[in-house]
Parts: structure tokens; C-alpha cells; sequence
């Protein structure tokens, strides 16, 4: 039988547990965002990268780890589905190459203006992965019966 912990216990440990722990924490999708919003405060980076990686990651939480000055957190923050446009926006300005390559890179969130803005970006690395984003984008998707008709026969 699983033991269940109240939110003072959680709070507490997200404060003065292990660095393990707290990472553990912070990789829970049952944590509740009360703690997350604690962890994400940790002097941990890889504690951090685990709450902007956390499915439920709130995006004013997301906006906040924006700001870290971890670049890995930040790249975690450009990487995930839930970073509002605007976050992402402020993101593509940032001084690392990294951190813009990912937010070109996040094609389902990032505004197709900022990805065609990266494509003139001053990183080679970022540019390619505008230019990859935005071929993709461009390319037509085979209607399912084309799809069938062009596969490859495999034999029986």
C-alpha cells in the first residue's frame, strides 16, 4: 500500500531533501504544483531542468524558469510544449545559440515569424534548424491512399 504524503510533508521535503530527492520530486507528474513552484527555486540546475520538463509545469512557471541563468533550464523551458508564445519569443533573443536553436525547434508552439526571424540568426546551427522547421512545415503530408499506393513492398 503506497503511502500518502500531505502537501506540508512534499513542501518540506522539496526544501530540505537530498538532491535526489528532490530531483525525484520534481520528475513526478503527481506533484503538486505548490512544490513544483518550490523546486523550481532550487540551487539544484538539474532539479530545475527536471520541473520545465515535468508534464504538468504551468506555463507562468515555464516563463519564470526562462529566466535562469542555467542554460540547460532554459533549453528545457524552449524545448516544452507548454511554454507560452510569448516566452518563446523573449527566448529566441537569448544570448545562447542553444537555447534560440531550441525555440526554432519547437515548431508547435514557437510563431512561424520568429522561426523565419532565426533563419538569419547569427549560429549556422540555429539557422539549419529554422531552415529544417520550416521545410517540414511545407511539406505536403501523402493522402493515406497515396501513402499505401508508394510504400515500399516488403514481401510476405
Amino acid at each position: 500500500m503506497q503511502k500518502t504524503y500531505k502537501l506540508e510533508e512534499l513542501a518540506d521535503v522539496a526544501r530540505k531533501g537530498d538532491v535526489w530527492t528532490r530531483r525525484a520530486l520534481a520528475n513526478s507528474s503527481q506533484i503538486p504544483a505548490g512544490v513544483l513552484d518550490i523546486l523550481a527555486n532550487d540551487p539544484d540546475a538539474d532539479t530545475r531542468m527536471a520541473v520545465a520538463r515535468n508534464p504538468t509545469c504551468s506555463g507562468r512557471l515555464l516563463t519564470q524558469l526562462a529566466h535562469d541563468p542555467d542554460i540547460n533550464v532554459r533549453c528545457e523551458v524552449a524545448r516544452s510544449s507548454k511554454t507560452p508564445a510569448t516566452t518563446l519569443v523573449a527566448l529566441a533573443r537569448d544570448d545562447a545559440a542553444h537555447v534560440r536553436g531550441e525555440v526554432a525547434s519547437n515548431w508547435m508552439r514557437t510563431p512561424r515569424a520568429i522561426i523565419e526571424q532565426l533563419l538569419d540568426d547569427p549560429n549556422i546551427m540555429v539557422q539549419s534548424r529554422a531552415r529544417a522547421v520550416l521545410h517540414w512545415a511545407e511539406t505536403p503530408m501523402p493522402k493515406s491512399s497515396q501513402a499505401r499506393d508508394t510504400a515500399p513492398d516488403l514481401g510476405d
